[in-house]
């Protein structure tokens, strides 16, 4: 039995299940569900639920509720409003503040570790957002419930018992696409029309009836006229729920568990997916370096064994057309292989391999209404083939997986072709645009012959990604390995090209803010501080005190806390081999003090912080420790980069300026300021030749230290890290 914290069960469990341990917990149902919302649990569950009844409570059990001051309502409260948050709720308590906010309404979100109520008491929130008990502390502090948020249960956590899946399936990825919150927003990550679609679409869908919404849809009028837009024959085209459904169907058609299937890479995952839920064997052709084609080792790829090859054009994630000429090589060379071409960029590219189909017995082409027509939402597209392939597909599709909504939409969008040339050619003007101003800028791009450009900005690409999410531009974040730093754009009319070009410069321009950890922004004086102190007194025998260990911070040359340990050591006549030291030391902070930390730099001012300056860390800490301190105050996602000693070379720690040139050079970068709290920090920052903004460690008031800095040459001294606020503003 392991005795911790509440929150710390479902991370724990999630930890020890990770390992192949059957393990279970006890917590209540609101920290399991905040660890749930924080994506710290994936595989645990709730395996039973026990009531928690409490004739003591306010509401029978614990409830999470947001309180505000007697008398009023949150609906007569308007403008910007402060609200403190208890940090062990902070991902339930903002999935609520988004569905209250609305024009006229903002909420500046605090989180704190402590007393919540107080922050109300003492003038500094207008709402509070904490556990209520028996209410006691509210009345104290002023406050009435406005809402019960959500209210607790125990819980008893574990490994669920549940039926096991298709060996296959231990291998399939789930495409997990980033889908939620992107409404109202420029929309340059999933390749859809940004104008949308055609108001012929619009005016058709107002026009549904109620016996279209009721009845099974039908669809033979639907695939005449599709089948006199593409100029083909009605039984040459399979209706499916997109091209999605199109990849599903033939694979399940024609994929046994075993067979091999080429897929040119990287290209789009679903692919990959479907294969490995049939068992396949996937076989992966890379682009080249340039994402140039890989004509030659595709063709000499196809063996006998070879089932099916993929061929996407123009390709998706990187632009690439794959020209005729050799697609029809493929089909000559493996007349008994399926040659599966997806064409959902087809109305961008200007070319399709519809007009062979009769040709080639083994030719399957997938096309969509998402990318042109604007129709993503609705989910139509159609598998074009010769009858007898279409026939052998038919059995494997779901009879009515295309709905009659998304029938009478295709079917207007089909009356106004217009409309899809008209967009792809201000389509191919805002991609030189775009393409120019890349160029300005000195981003490489890769030759697209889509709606979308590939980009690689280097180690900025996760900084810029989330920088304009934030500008309320969305692009999207390559994760295949060998898009490492590629960012995909999708290319629109001229004016929002312009509008992403002018947002790019002014991220791309901002200035690098590195900061120290312990002290500066962590306060460490409950765990580190008491971990040197108890680490010497377990091996001298003496009392050591904080003042002691101060004053050797200020002397310099002790970064590491290991090699002050050891210092002390020294001065009090013990003479211990380091290894000793360090695993007494590791002890001591790891099953001991480690949770004692307090996260000093409010969020609200990380987030200003983060609006104006690129962000990172250069830490003494080890980096799993520093990971797990950023992670438990959700804070890693704001910094673009962390250097650790890990990262340097040994015996490079501060006052040597390497991890601060390992950062700069990680972020693109020769110019910034280094934020710290000792002489080491001050002095690596000024070997690095960047300005230093000196803050007071935390608790200490120490006259030298201040004295020293000054001295030696800051842009400031801070009392505390929050003043960084009113140095950013003035």
């Amino acid at each position: 039995m392991v005795r911790v914290r509440g929150e710390d069960v479902p991370f724990l469990l999630e930890q020890y299940a990770g390992k192949g341990r059957r393990v279970i917990g006890f917590t209540g149902e609101d920290l399991f569900l905040e660890a749930v919302l924080a994506g710290r649990v994936k595989e645990t569950g709730i395996r039973k639920r026990i009531e928690w009844t409490d004739p003591a409570a306010a509401y029978g059990k614990p409830a999470l509720c947001l309180l505000g001051p007697p008398g009023k309502k949150l609906s007569e409260l308007n403008g910007k409003l402060t609200v403190y948050i208890s940090a062990k709720y902070a991902k339930t308590a903002e999935k609520f503040l988004q569905t209250q906010e609305k024009p006229g309404k903002v909420f500046e979100r605090v989180l704190v570790n402590g007393c919540v109520e107080t922050g109300f008491a003492e003038g500094l929130a207008d709402l509070v957002i904490d556990i209520v008990y028996t209410g006691k502390s509210m009345k104290q502090n002023g406050l009435e419930v406005y809402e019960v948020i959500q209210t607790s249960d125990f819980v008893v956590l574990g490994n669920q018992e549940l039926p096991k899946p298709r060996m296959a399936l231990k291998n399939v990825l789930k495409y997990s696409p980033p889908l939620e919150g992107r409404r109202e927003k420029l929309r340059l990550d999933f390749n859809e029309n940004i104008k949308g679609c055609s108001k012929r679409v619009l005016e058709a869908l107002q026009n549904v009836t109620a016996e279209q919404v009721s009845a099974y849809p039908e669809y033979g009028a639907f695939k005449k006229k599709l089948a006199n837009y593409l100029s083909r024959e009605e039984n040459e085209i399979l209706l499916t729920n997109g091209s999605d459904e199109g990849i599903r169907i033939v694979m399940e058609a024609f994929l046994e568990e075993g067979d091999e299937i080429l897929i040119p890479w990287p290209t789009y995952s679903l692919f990959e997916v479907y294969a490995r839920v049939r068992g396949a064997r996937i076989v992966k052709v890379p682009f080249g370096p340039d994402k140039s084609f890989p004509e030659e080792e595709l063709l000499s790829g196809i063996t006998e064994r070879t089932k099916c090859v993929v061929l996407v054009n123009p390709n998706s994630p990187t632009g690439t057309q794959v020209p005729q000429g050799f697609i029809k090589k493929v089909l000559e060379k493996a007349p008994n292989t399926i040659v599966l071409v997806d064409e959902a960029y087809e109305a961008y590219l200007g070319k399709s391999m519809k007009n062979t189909i009769n040709a080639y017995k083994n030719l399957v082409i997938l096309q969509t209404f998402s990318k042109g027509f604007g129709l993503a939402g609705l989910r139509i597209g159609y598998v074009l083939a010769n009858p007898f392939l279409i026939k052998l597909l038919e059995p494997v599709a779901s009879p009515y997986s295309v709905s009659s909504l998304a029938i009478v939409a295709a079917s207007a969008a089909l009356e106004e072709p217009q409309w899809v040339s008209t967009y792809c050619a201000e389509v191919r003007e805002g991609k030189k645009v775009l393409e120019a101003g890349l160029e300005r800028m000195g981003i490489k791009r890769f030759p697209s012959q889509a709606n979308f450009v590939l980009a690689d900005f280097g180690n900025e690409s996760r900084r810029i990604c989330a920088d304009l999410a934030e500008r309320r531009i969305l692009v999207r974040e390559m994760k295949d390995p060998s898009l490492a730093g590629c960012l995909r754009i999708t290319t629109g009319p001229t004016a929002e090209m312009k509008r992403l070009l002018s947002e790019l410069e002014e991220i791309r321009n901002k200035k690098i803010l590195l900061f120290d950890l312990d002290g500066t922004l962590v306060d460490v004086r409950n765990s580190y501080r008491k971990t040197i102190a108890a680490t010497a007194e377990f091996f001298c025998g003496k009392t050591v005190s904080e003042e002691e260990i101060q004053a050797l911070k200020e002397r310099g040359g002790f970064n590491n806390d290991w090699d002050l340990t050891t210092e002390l050591l020294k001065q009090k006549n013990a003479v211990i081999p380091r290894e000793k030291i360090v695993k007494r030391f590791q002890e001591f902070y790891l099953n001991k003090f480690r949770e004692n930390e307090n996260w000093l730099l409010e969020p609200v001012i990380l987030r200003e912080l983060g609006k104006k300056f690129r962000l990172g860390i250069v830490t003494g800490r080890p980096k799993a420790e520093a990971r797990y301190v950023l992670e438990r105050f959700n804070v890693m996602n704001c910094f673009e980069c962390l250097v650790c000693p890990e990262d340097i070379p040994e015996g490079n720690g501060k006052p040597d300026p390497a991890g601060i040139r390992m950062a700069l050079k990680q972020m693109n970068g020769s110019e910034g300021i280094y934020v710290g709290d000792s002489l080491d920090d001050q002095e690596a920052a000024q070997n690095a030749g960047i300005q230093f903004l000196g803050v007071m460690p935390s608790g200490s008031e120490s006259g030298t230290l201040r004295a020293q800095m000054e001295q030696n040459g800051t842009i400031r001294i801070l009392n505390n890290i929050n003043e960084i606020r009113q140095w950013v503003s003035a």
